[in-house]
């Protein structure tokens, strides 16, 4: 129990998702030793929306100081998580369950995304 007293000072969005068991203790402990709150906090939405593994918070974490250390900063992670969200919403499993109706929204919606990206 004492290897988790360091609990007490996580920020409040890491203490709620761990007390509401939405993240589990050593990925809310990986993601306290990030030091930027707003990456933090994208972060952990990411994590819990996309139910990401230990190793690949700590990945993301790595690209996050590095992006910081390059001073591409918050504006250049808010476009990786985006990215990331995307490749992990769009994947067959998910796509493959989805009704007729929700799969031609779904296309529909991406075709006007592709408009905008290209256009």
């Amino acid at each position: 129990m004492s290897n988790r007293v360091p609990i007490l000072d996580f920020p409040d969005a890491l203490l709620d998702a761990v007390r509401n068991g939405r993240l589990g203790f050593t990925k809310a402990q990986a993601l306290a030793r990030l030091e930027d709150e707003r990456a933090r906090d994208a972060l952990l939405e990411e994590a819990i929306a996309g139910d990401l593994s230990l190793s690949q918070i700590r990945r993301r974490i790595t690209e996050v100081r590095r992006g910081a250390e390059s001073g591409k900063g918050p504006e250049r992670d808010e476009r990786f998580v985006l990215a990331s969200s995307a490749r992990r919403l769009l994947n067959r499993q998910r796509l493959g369950r989805l009704s007729g109706k929700d799969l031609a929204r779904v296309t529909a919606l991406l075709r006007e995304l592709k408009d905008v990206l290209e256009g």
